[in-house]
């Protein structure tokens, strides 16, 4: 199944390559490099699941996410899942994003089996 995957990271180096994996696994990507931008982008079109850094300049993940679950980019955005992508991999960091609005959570760095795993289990909680 193809899905349509809204990539969160001020990392161009980290956007191109979780991009390309997503592409390469046949979903078509779409990149932002701050919240604010994803806010924009997801004002104007839908998304399956966003893939969400937490360290950003402009506006971060966790404030992103907090506006998305605010009903800012529209009310079909509002429950958009959302995967916290962050190398942000202490001990209580995970339960500290799923309290934030996230749906599931992956640390940094990551290979394609890992991605797709945390997808596919985000996108479960949804089924």
């Amino acid at each position: 199944m193809q899905l349509r995957v809204l990539v969160v990271d001020d990392n161009r180096i980290n956007l191109l390559m979780t991009r390309r994996m997503l592409e390469n696994a046949g979903h078509a990507a779409m990149v932002a490099e701050n919240g604010a931008q994803a806010l924009d982008i997801l004002a104007q079109e839908s998304f399956d699941i966003v893939l969400m850094d937490i360290s950003m300049p402009v506006m971060d993940g966790v404030e992103c996410t907090r506006l998305l679950r605010a009903g800012k980019a529209g009310e079909a955005n509002k429950t958009v899942p959302i995967l916290a992508i962050t190398a942000h991999a202490m001990a209580g960091d995970r339960e500290l994003f799923l309290a934030k609005g996230m749906d599931n959570y992956l640390a940094k760095p990551f290979e394609w089996g890992e991605l797709h795993a945390a997808i596919a289990t985000t996108l479960a909680t949804f089924a």
